[in-house]
């Protein structure tokens, strides 16, 4: 493979096969897929926020434990960032369970999304987008947000095909619209040499401002209980 370094110079690296990490999981007639998942605690880079970070590549059933257990784990931190950059979409049926964590408890929550943030990831970002329960940063999703179903024909194959339609709690479709972010940022090249995540400083920015100002806001319902 040949690519042009930091310095816009030819380089040339071989590439070498290895296995898919994460845990090898099956639907239906689907190629097999691999759960990945990460929980860890992300701050500010100026210490004023401490934030849980979680990321994981489909919605894939396996993976709810490992949410659940994230969360738990993150309630009593300042926000919570949920990472749907490159995540294709999956079992739909999961985002239920999963948006539950957000609803009653209303710490700042940030969604990050790109352009291959798809299917159930929009209807995720976009769901909780329309109730005004998160902000979401990054860049435009696919658009690619139609449930879908497996069949299988008389000949034994399966053919694999769109059902229904989706709209948001505002009536919006998202099907090749895709989800907005409400902050769009930009991915540089300079960015990537650097190793600098320009989509989660800003939603890490954001999270810092939202505690300052709920905390400013109940500082003047004390003044007035006075």
């Amino acid at each position: 493979m040949k690519f042009l370094d930091a310095s816009d110079r030819v380089t040339k690296l071989e590439l070498i096969r290895r296995p898919i990490p994460g845990e090898p999981v099956k639907i239906g007639d689907l190629p097999t897929a691999f759960a990945q998942f990460v929980g860890e605690q992300r701050d500010a880079p100026d210490g004023r926020i401490r934030a849980g970070y979680i990321w994981f590549n489909a919605w894939l059933v396996p993976l709810v434990r490992q949410f659940d257990l994230a969360m738990d784990d993150f309630r009593e931190l300042d926000g919570i960032v949920v990472d749907l950059r490159g995540n294709t979409g999956g079992v739909g049926a999961m985002i239920l369970g999963l948006a539950g964590h957000f609803l009653d408890d209303r710490g700042p929550v940030a969604v990050l999304t790109d352009g291959l943030s798809a299917s159930a990831s929009e209807v995720f970002a976009g769901g909780m987008q329309a109730v005004g329960r998160v902000r979401v940063f990054g860049g435009i999703t696919a658009g690619a947000v139609l449930p879908a179903r497996m069949d299988r024909l008389p000949n034994g194959d399966v053919l694999y095909h769109a059902f229904g339609e989706f709209e948001t709690t505002t009536g919006l479709r998202l099907e090749g619209r895709g989800v907005f972010p409400d902050r769009p940022v930009s991915v540089t090249r300079e960015d990537l040499l650097t190793g600098r995540d320009a989509v989660l400083t800003a939603a890490l920015d954001w999270i810092a401002a939202e505690r300052g100002r709920i905390a400013r806001s109940h500082s003047a319902d004390d003044d007035r209980e006075f």
